[in-house]
């Protein structure tokens, strides 16, 4: 696919050029570690990412995550994306990710989407649409999102939309700490809801592992965004810290007719 990043007009014929910056500009990877609150229990989450390019225009991403919290309840899924971007305009690609959470029952989550990102100066613009599919049956899924960078090394960003079968909204900011000259250290922090009144908040570190450049620049030359987190407000988790009264078991059967 070509990028119309500049030409020439000569004897009335426009030339395109490819995007100068390839899909990827390197192999590289992403290590984060947070803590925080998964509906009033403690939880730990652990992801990582790692980015290739496949020749000028396209890359591929495999993702991963695992988590645990209070009440006995665990995740941990896979995701992979494979798509084309231009550093300099946006990304368009296809999404799948299958991943495993276990509560109060077991449930299973595949899912499949296109992806697209779209740059325009300090923002970026981008979605998932497609569906996922599994214990919880076939569903929509979708999500949009704005971020904002009012530097080069601090992103805000506000995404929603509907995931596992649920509304959904989430806000976030990821910052680069005054370390000298380095910036491959970052913090961050989430914020989760959804429309069952599940919720999850946390915060922690990512470890960025390649060149070193700024967190817009990390953002849009490595690695496009993932969306595991997600999977953790999924059907069968709300009650983690209600106990075994048989009040949470109602509110179970509850949340599961918002499919």
């Amino acid at each position: 696919m070509l990028v119309v990043s500049g030409g020439a007009v000569a004897d009335g014929i426009f030339e395109p050029k490819l995007s100068a910056l390839p899909a990827v500009s390197g192999v590289n990877h992403k290590l984060s570690g947070a803590v925080g609150e998964l509906n009033g229990a403690a939880v730990g989450i652990g992801r990582f990412s790692s980015s290739v390019p496949l020749g000028h225009a396209y890359g591929f991403q495999l993702d991963g995550m695992a988590a645990a919290a209070g009440g006995g309840v665990t995740a941990g899924g896979v995701a992979g994306h494979l798509f084309w971007r231009a550093p300099d305009a946006g990304l368009l690609g296809v999404y799948g990710s299958f991943a495993q959470v276990n509560a109060l029952s077991t449930t299973n989550i595949g899912r499949l989407t296109a992806e697209a990102e779209l740059y325009n100066g300090q923002w970026t613009f981008g979605g998932h649409a497609g569906v996922d599919f599994g214990t919880n049956g076939t569903n929509l899924a979708a999500i949009l999102s704005a971020s904002f960078y009012p530097t080069d090394n601090i992103r805000l960003r506000a995404s929603a939309g509907r995931w596992n079968g649920r509304l959904l909204g989430h806000l976030s900011v990821e910052a680069v700490p005054n370390l000298g000259n380095r910036s491959n250290l970052t913090f961050f922090v989430d914020a989760i809801v959804d429309d069952a009144s599940q919720h999850a908040v946390f915060g922690g570190l990512r470890w960025y592992i390649g060149p070193d450049k700024s967190l817009i620049r990390r953002h849009r030359e490595d690695d496009p965004d993932g969306v595991q987190t997600y999977d953790l407000l999924t059907k069968g988790t709300a009650p983690v810290s209600s106990g075994g009264g048989g009040g949470g078991g109602g509110g179970t059967g509850g949340t599961g007719g918002t499919t």
